[in-house]
């Protein structure tokens, strides 16, 4: 009782370290999922909630204290699932899985136990080990069936996970205004926004991401007010934006997809002067003041591809046209500013012919002039542009953005501000540009007469960074996978699909073509034939394999109980090879006989003093646990074989 006893206990303890590991799985996922729009009640309910399930764990005895802290565990799987679109959440989610399995299983196999009222003997060796080889197993069946199941099912639309990203999830890096008179200092975030792969250029390549323009300014912030939204339909599953208050006419033609990650806007970004661009699902686009183009919908895991024009330093385009009235005024409209960036404006645009040549004047000037640096001012100044031209002259690209554009109104030249992302890094592993948040930025559009709206940046580079080390290709696997989850997971649609179905077919292609190439020796005949026969093989191993074990087994074993080793808890796999060889021969033990009761039923009385000795020698092992009767047992089930299929019993 006292060794059934124990081992139940051990079986309590991988229980409960199950139990654990799925409270800690949880919470990890919920923690890595982030907070960002949380309030402080929520972030601290999280914490609390954890802290308390451990309590509840540690003093948990019955049933119902266990499943109580599984369903904590499950509320944090679920939040994080609502806030995450990260591979790594997969990754724990696979744990969770295989936490629960085991969990379920042990719990099921203790309190079962303990309502038999039975003495645990050795079906509980090693019964935990054996669980998590089968919770594994289970877990592996489960990851396959579901990868099956995701891969094949149809899709006739984006992917559910989009409804059940957070719409206020706000990544740092891009907003809808620019505010100047903050303090303190810049936080940088290496997390990936987007994600672009080119068509048909690989290598790092140096581009704006543009998602939208400024063009109203009070003195400290930049921002636009509610305008007129027009609605451009698709046409072919193709929406056109090309206009001509833009250059698009000239310029090289790039085309590239990119993926929009959880940003919580609904701007579409991209390089150059976009001419057309293509959504999943056929949807529109909505154009806003400044030439901002959204989407309906918010952008989180939103893939597209487009097409844009590079701008070139080409010469006037006639066929561009002129901002009206209105929109000239509103784009050189400028609170009271300090008359001192008048006079500097004027100074450095003396001599210009152009108002190209007067923005590339200011551009310079500042560039040369001002350092980049991410620290903000210590205390708020009354006119912060002011106060960065001639007292601080160092700032971010807002900065020189802010004040390339006031100097450009100042002198009578239209501009704006235009917000997105810059660069970005090119991950030599998944062939995708990746745009962290660390790479937003800010830059000037001018309206250059002949030309459109036309990219200056008066924002000095920052220092180069250090070449890439071990760390930073490791970051390249992990982004790699990153792409991997988010366009054959969170993104997989019908695309996807046809493609996957595509690349499937093109590889049965060319291992049909690969077989009589690398197999010329092995007739075509002969194909058919060897396959039938590896699938008979594998039909009898499937159900003959379990039972050609258990006889290794026992043969095995019979050796070491000749020698005298005996093992107590086989004495009732021998047992049972007695029972199996009578029922060969027509007579069945009733589960109602003892084993004694049974040998003396026998109608033999020759075979029911055979059984009797052998079923003795059998209780002496099994209960009395005495050594020598090993040899006695197995010499008793030896002679019963050796009878003879002719003799009858």
């Amino acid at each position: 009782m006292a060794a059934g006893a124990a081992r139940l206990h051990g079986l309590h303890r991988f229980h409960s370290a199950c139990v654990l590991g799925m409270v800690l799985t949880g919470y990890v996922a919920d923690l890595l999922a982030g907070f960002s729009g949380a309030t402080w009640v929520q972030t601290f309910a999280i914490h609390a909630l954890f802290g308390l399930a451990l309590l509840r764990l540690g003093t948990a005895r019955r049933r119902r204290d266990f499943a109580l802290v599984q369903l904590v565990a499950f509320v944090f799987l679920l939040d994080g699932a609502i806030r995450s679109t990260s591979p790594w959440y997969f990754l724990l989610l696979l744990l969770f899985i295989l936490f629960g399995v085991a969990a379920s299983l042990a719990g099921q196999i203790v309190w079962a136990v303990e309502r038999s009222r039975a003495i645990c003997r050795a079906g509980l060796v090693k019964l935990p080990s054996r669980l998590a080889a089968l919770s594994v197993a289970a877990c592996l069946g489960i990851l396959v069936t579901a990868a099956a199941i995701f891969f094949v099912l149809p899709r006739t639309a984006r992917m559910a996970a989009k409804h059940l990203v957070s719409r206020n999830l706000l990544s740092p890096g891009f907003a809808g205004e620019i505010l100047l008179a903050r303090t303190g200092k810049l936080q940088a975030s290496s997390q990936p926004v987007l994600h672009v792969r080119f068509d048909g250029e690989p290598g790092q390549v140096h581009l704006k991401w543009r998602g939208g323009a400024l063009g109203e300014f009070d003195g400290k912030r930049w921002y636009n007010s509610p305008g007129h939204v027009e609605h451009l339909s698709s046409q072919g599953g193709v929406v056109w934006l090309m206009d001509n208050r833009r250059s698009w006419q000239g310029g090289r033609r790039i085309s590239y997809e990119v993926t929009v990650h959880a940003l919580g806007t609904s701007e579409l970004f991209f390089a150059g002067n976009p001419l057309l661009v293509r959504l999943s699902g056929g949807q529109g686009v909505l154009r806003a003041p400044g030439d901002t183009f959204r989407t309906a919908l918010p952008g989180g895991n939103l893939r597209y591809a487009a097409v844009s024009a590079v701008e070139t330093p080409a010469g006037p385009d006639s066929g561009v046209g002129e901002l009206s009235r209105d929109e000239r005024n509103y784009y050189l409209l400028l609170p009271p500013f300090d008359a001192r960036v008048l006079a500097l404006a004027r100074r450095l645009t003396a001599g210009c012919d152009t108002e190209e040549a007067k923005a590339r004047a200011i551009e310079d000037y500042l560039r040369r002039n001002f350092s980049y640096t991410t620290e903000l001012p210590a205390k708020p100044a009354a006119d912060p542009l002011a106060h960065f031209l001639f007292e601080r002259r160092k700032g971010h690209c807002e900065y020189f953005a802010g004040a390339m554009a006031v100097m450009l109104r100042a002198i009578w030249v239209p501009a704006r501000i235009a917000t997105g992302f810059q660069s970005g890094v090119y991950n030599p592993v998944s062939g995708w540009h990746a745009i962290r948040a660390a790479d937003a930025h800010s830059w000037v559009e001018a309206w250059i007469p002949g030309r459109g709206w036309v990219s200056f940046d008066p924002t000095p580079p920052a220092p180069a960074a250090p070449a890439p080390g071990a760390l930073a290709r490791l970051w390249f696997y992990a982004d790699a996978a990153e792409t991997f989850w988010q366009e054959w997971v969170l993104n997989y649609d019908l695309d996807r699909q046809l493609t996957l179905a595509s690349w499937v077919e093109r590889s049965g292609r060319g291992v049909r073509q690969w077989w009589p190439d690398r197999l010329p020796e092995l007739p075509a005949h002969h194909v058919l034939p060897v396959l039938a026969v590896a699938l008979g093989a594998a039909i009898i191993g499937w159900f003959a394999g379990p039972r050609l074990a258990r006889r290794l087994r026992i043969r095995r074993n019979g050796a070491a109980k000749r020698a005298g080793e005996a093992n107590w808890s086989e004495a009732t796999l021998l047992y049972e090879r007695l029972l199996r060889r009578l029922e060969r021969e027509g007579i069945r033990k009733p589960g109602f006989q003892t084993p004694l009761e049974f040998a003396r039923s026998l109608r033999s009385p020759e075979l029911a003093a055979e059984v009797e000795a052998l079923t003795r020698a059998y209780n002496r092992l099994r209960f009395g646990r005495e050594a020598e009767a090993a040899a006695e047992l197995l010499q008793s089930l030896k002679t019963l074989e050796s009878r003879g299929k002719a003799q009858s019993f």
